[in-house]
């Protein structure tokens, strides 16, 4: 699967995830955010990514920019 098409079906994810924190927003005091429901687009690994995930790929980034 090429790096281009999963960009794009993260975009077409997040237009998803837009709408559907629009319907909940009527339903629900807190609604999920954008993020919690498509996923984060990580520019390095090209792929999506979600919160816990990106927690822990920019703790390793960090740990491994300080030992240089």
């Amino acid at each position: 699967m090429s790096t281009a098409y999963r960009y794009n079906e993260y975009l077409e994810s997040r237009k998803r995830a837009q709408l559907a924190s629009c319907i909940l927003s009527g339903l629900v005091k807190q609604p999920p955010s954008i993020q919690d429901i498509a996923g984060i687009w990580d520019d390095n690994t090209m792929r999506v990514y979600d919160k816990m995930e990106m927690y822990e790929l920019i703790k390793e980034r960090i740990k491994n920019k300080k030992r240089k």
